[in-house]
C-alpha cells in the first residue's frame, strides 16, 4: 500500500512517465522473449560503425538532461519493482523508445566480453546491450564499461514518431 501511496503522491508528469516505461517495459519482453535477435535488430535500423568514441568511457552524471534523467528513473523504478527482472536489451529497448518520443538522439549499444570460465565445456561470452543519449549512459551502465561494443544503431529524435 505505501507503493501506491507513494505513485498517487507523484506529479502528473511522473505518473504518465512511469506508465509510459511500464507499457514500453511489457513491449521490449515481449519482443525479445518472442522475437529472434536478428528481428529485434532489424527494428532498431542499420548498424553503424562502432568508432573510438563509442568504446570510451562515458561522461558524468553531472549535465544530465531532465528528460533523459526521467527516464532512466523511471525505467530504473520499473526494473527494481517488476515481478521479473527486466534484461537490459530489454531496458535499453525500452529507454530508447521513451527517447525518441520526446525528441532526444540515443544510441544503442550491443557489446561483448569474453570469460575464462566455461559453459558446458565450451567459453563462456557475456553480452549486454546498454542506451547511451550523448554522453551519458541511460541504461545498462554498472556493466557497459566492462563490455567491448561491436555494434551501435543509432536513432535520431523525432517528436510525434517512433522508430521502431
Amino acid at each position: 500500500m505505501n507503493r501506491v501511496r507513494r505513485l498517487l503522491q507523484l506529479p502528473g508528469r511522473q505518473r504518465r512517465l512511469l506508465a509510459r516505461a511500464a507499457l514500453e517495459l511489457l513491449r521490449s519482453a515481449w519482443r525479445v522473449r518472442r522475437w529472434t535477435f536478428a528481428r529485434v535488430a532489424a527494428t532498431l535500423g542499420p548498424a553503424a560503425a562502432v568508432s573510438e568514441a563509442d568504446a570510451a568511457a562515458a561522461g558524468s552524471e553531472r549535465g544530465l538532461p531532465p528528460a533523459v534523467r526521467d527516464v532512466q528513473w523511471a525505467i530504473g523504478a520499473w526494473t527494481r519493482a517488476w515481478p521479473w527482472p527486466p534484461t537490459c536489451l530489454m531496458q535499453a529497448l525500452a529507454a530508447r523508445t521513451l527517447l525518441v518520443e520526446q525528441g532526444l538522439p540515443c544510441d544503442l549499444y550491443f557489446g561483448v566480453r569474453g570469460s575464462t570460465e566455461t559453459v558446458s565445456g565450451g567459453a563462456a561470452i557475456g553480452a549486454h546491450a546498454w542506451l547511451r543519449c550523448g554522453a551519458h549512459v541511460v541504461t545498462g551502465a554498472s556493466e557497459a564499461r566492462q563490455h567491448r561494443p561491436i555494434a551501435v544503431y543509432r536513432a535520431q529524435g523525432a517528436t510525434g514518431g517512433k522508430t521502431d
